[in-house]
């Protein structure tokens, strides 16, 4: 039985020396270089990408290209938007239409 623990023991010191060496090395992760806003509306299928990657890991994108991604959504998704109408705009019909009175006699 002890003889047995020792071989056992052996293995899993062998085992995980093997993975520790196997590890490669980290690489240098050199980044895409910045999309602005109006690059990324003329590009859905950039857009896309770097809405899912700023989903996934916004630390790594960095926040000014998330912000960037955020607003080409926000531009493609509402286009110009609606112009602020100060006035009243008239129904159709509303002139023409009087409201009758109470004790009118007909």
């Amino acid at each position: 039985m002890v003889r047995f623990l020792l071989i056992l023991a052996a293995l899993l010191i062998t085992a995980c020396s093997r993975q520790q060496a196997a590890a490669p090395a980290p690489a240098a992760v050199v980044a895409p270089a910045f999309q602005s806003v109006d690059a990324l509306v003329a590009s859905p299928a950039l857009l896309k990408t770097l809405r899912g990657r700023c989903k996934a890991d916004y630390q790594s994108v960095g926040e000014a290209q998330c912000s960037a991604v955020s607003e080409a959504t926000r531009r493609v998704f509402l286009g110009g938007g609606t112009p602020y109408t100060p006035h009243a705009v008239a129904q159709a019909g509303a002139s023409a239409v009087s409201a009758p009175t109470r004790g009118a006699s007909r």
